[in-house]
C-alpha cells in the first residue's frame, strides 16, 4: 500500500511539473500577431486574443528619461448600440455632426445617440471668460481632410464679437494611466488607455469613415461685451463631400465674475521661448508663472556687467500673454556652487554688485513687478538653506528694492523651516511658499500650522500642487484649486508640462507614457 502511495504520489508530482512546464512554455510562446513601431521609443504588440501592449525602450526628456518596461493598453471598443440614424441631410452632406451633454471629450469608436445628433450648440459667459463650444462630425463617407472657419458673433441688437476672439482646437486622443493615484506607487504595470484630453490648436482634420473627429471652439468674450444672445456659424469644408454649417449660440451674461485665487505654474527654459504657449495657459486661468531660462541665470562677464537680454524677452512674452500677477524669475545657476562660509570679502563684493546691476536693468527696461527665486527648495541644515540666505542677504544689502521668493522643503515642519531664516531676509508681505505637501487635505494639521506661520510672518502660502497635472481637463483642476481654497492657501504653482511647440511638430500620443524602475505609468 505504502509503494502504491508513493508511486500514485510521484505520478502527481511528475503531473504537475509537466502542467507548470506547459504553462510556462504556453506562456513563453505567447507572442504577438503583429508588432509595430509607433515611435523611436514605444512599440505595439498586438496579440491574437486581440490584447495589446506597449513596449517603451529607453526615451527623450519627454519621456523622462524613462527605462525599458510594458503595459497594457485597454484598446477601446465601440458601444454595442447601432450607427445613429442619419437624416436626409446627413447623407446628402456625407457626415453627421452632434455632441454630447457637458462637453465632453469623444473618442473615435464612440457611436453618438440619435438624440445627441444636431447641427447646434449654446454656451453662456461673462465678459472677459474663455468659454469652449464643442461638437463632433462623424464621417459617413470618406471625406478627406476637413477645414472648420468661423464668422463674427452677433446679437440681434448690433452688438458683435469678432470671429477674431475665437480659436480652433482639435482633439487628439492621447495614451493615458487608467488610474493616476496609482502612479505613486510605480512598478505594478497599471494599463493605460486611449483618453480624448489633448487639444490641438489648428482648425483642419485628417477624417476617416465612422470615425470621430471632435472639435473645440474656444470663445474669448471681450471685457467690453454687451450682454444679450449672440450666434455665429462655424463652416464646415470637407475636401470630399458637402459643406455645411453648424451653429454656436453664446449668451453673454450680464455680470462679472470675481477673479479667482492666484494660479500659477513652472515652465522652463524652451517653453518659455514659445509665446503661444504661455498664451495657451493663460486663457487657461493662469494668473502667474515661474520663467525659468537656460542655464537658469543671466549671463555674467569677468567684468561684473551682466546680460538679461534672455529675461527681457520672457517679459515680453509674459505681458503679451496677459499674466495678472507678477513673474517669478528663476536664478538658480547665479553663482551655483558657491560655498558661503567660503566667499572672500572681495568675491562677495563683486556678487552683490551682479545683484545690483540686475535690479537696475529691471529698473532700466521697466520690468513689471517680479520676484527672484535663488534656491529651490531649501531645508534646515541644508547647503541649499546656507546659501539662500547667502543670496537673499546680498540682495538685501546692495539691491534692498528687489523681491524674493523660494520653495519649502517637504520633509521639515512649517515651525523649524522658518527657524533658520531671519525676517529681514524675505519680503514678508510678497514672499511665495510653494509649500510641496500637494494636497492640503491629506493632513488638517499641517495645513493649519503652515497656515499660522504665514499669517504671524504676514507672507503668501502657495501650494506646489503637482497632482493638478494628473487630471484630464481644465475644469477637474479647479476642483483642485476650491479645495487649496478652503485650505486657506493664496494660490498653487503647478507643474505644466508643454507638448509640442506648433503644428510643424507632429502629435505624440505616447508622449506621457512614463516608466519607472519596475513598471509604467503616465503623469497625464
Amino acid at each position: 500500500m505504502k509503494r502504491q502511495n508513493m508511486v500514485v504520489r510521484l505520478g502527481i508530482a511528475v503531473l504537475v511539473l509537466l502542467l507548470a512546464r506547459s504553462w510556462v512554455a504556453g506562456a513563453e510562446e505567447r507572442k504577438p500577431v503583429k508588432t509595430e513601431k509607433l515611435t523611436d521609443f514605444v512599440t505595439r504588440l498586438i496579440y491574437a486574443e486581440g490584447d495589446e501592449e506597449l513596449v517603451i525602450t529607453g526615451s527623450p526628456w519627454e519621456y523622462v528619461s524613462a527605462k525599458s518596461g510594458r503595459v497594457k493598453l485597454i484598446v477601446p471598443q465601440a458601444p454595442k448600440r447601432e450607427e445613429p440614424n442619419p437624416r436626409p441631410v446627413d447623407m446628402a452632406r456625407g457626415y453627421l455632426t452632434f455632441s454630447l451633454a457637458g462637453r465632453a471629450g469623444v473618442l473615435p469608436e464612440y457611436r453618438p445617440l440619435d438624440s445627441e445628433v444636431t447641427d447646434e450648440v449654446s454656451i453662456f459667459a461673462s465678459p472677459r471668460e474663455f468659454e469652449p463650444a464643442t461638437f463632433a462630425v462623424r464621417p459617413l463617407a470618406a471625406l478627406g481632410t476637413v477645414r472648420f472657419e468661423v464668422g463674427d458673433l452677433r446679437s440681434p441688437n448690433g452688438a458683435t464679437i469678432p470671429a477674431s476672439s475665437a480659436d480652433f482646437y482639435i482633439v487628439e486622443p492621447t495614451v493615458v494611466q487608467i488610474d493616476w493615484r496609482a502612479s505613486q506607487h510605480p512598478g505594478k504595470g497599471e494599463p493605460v488607455r486611449w483618453a480624448a484630453k489633448w487639444l490641438r490648436p489648428g482648425n483642419t482634420a485628417e477624417t476617416a469613415v465612422a470615425r470621430n473627429t471632435q472639435v473645440y471652439l474656444d470663445v474669448h468674450v471681450p471685457a467690453e461685451a454687451r450682454p444679450g444672445r449672440y450666434s455665429t456659424t462655424i463652416a464646415i469644408k470637407p475636401e470630399k463631400g458637402k459643406a455645411s454649417s453648424f451653429t454656436v449660440w453664446l449668451e453673454v451674461l450680464p455680470l462679472r465674475l470675481s477673479r479667482p485665487m492666484a494660479w500659477g505654474m513652472f515652465a522652463y527654459g524652451s517653453t518659455i521661448s514659445k509665446p503661444w504657449w504661455l498664451e495657451e495657459m493663460r486663457r487657461a486661468g493662469m494668473t502667474q508663472c515661474v520663467i525659468s531660462a537656460k542655464p537658469r541665470t543671466p549671463k555674467v562677464l569677468p567684468d561684473g556687467t551682466v546680460d538679461c537680454s534672455i529675461y527681457d524677452r520672457y517679459i515680453k512674452a509674459y505681458r503679451k500673454a496677459g499674466f495678472e500677477d507678477p513673474p517669478i524669475l528663476s536664478m538658480e545657476g547665479l553663482f551655483a556652487g558657491v560655498k558661503p562660509a567660503e566667499v572672500p570679502a572681495e568675491r562677495r563684493q563683486f556678487m552683490g554688485q551682479v545683484i545690483r546691476r540686475i535690479y537696475e536693468h529691471s529698473l532700466e527696461a521697466k520690468w513689471p513687478p517680479y520676484y527672484i527665486y535663488f534656491v529651490d527648495e531649501p531645508g534646515p541644515g541644508t547647503e541649499q538653506m546656507e546659501r539662500l540666505k547667502f543670496m537673499c542677504a546680498l540682495a538685501r544689502e546692495f539691491a534692498p528694492g528687489m523681491q524674493t521668493a523660494t520653495t519649502a522643503a517637504l520633509w521639515p515642519a512649517p515651525e523649524d523651516w522658518y527657524k533658520h531664516i531671519p525676517k529681514s531676509l524675505l519680503d514678508r508681505e510678497i514672499v511665495h511658499i510653494h509649500h510641496s505637501y500637494v494636497h492640503p487635505c491629506r493632513s488638517a494639521d499641517a495645513s493649519r500650522r503652515w497656515r499660522q506661520v504665514a499669517v504671524h510672518e504676514d507672507m503668501k502660502l502657495y501650494a506646489y500642487s503637482t497632482s493638478i497635472s494628473t487630471w484630464d481637463t481644465f475644469w477637474d483642476n479647479r476642483y483642485i484649486t476650491f479645495t487649496l481654497e478652503k485650505a486657506g492657501l493664496d494660490g498653487t504653482m503647478p507643474w505644466v508640462q508643454a507638448l509640442g511647440s506648433d503644428e510643424k511638430e507632429p502629435f505624440d500620443p505616447y508622449r506621457f507614457v512614463l516608466t519607472a524602475k519596475n513598471g509604467i505609468y503616465c503623469l497625464f
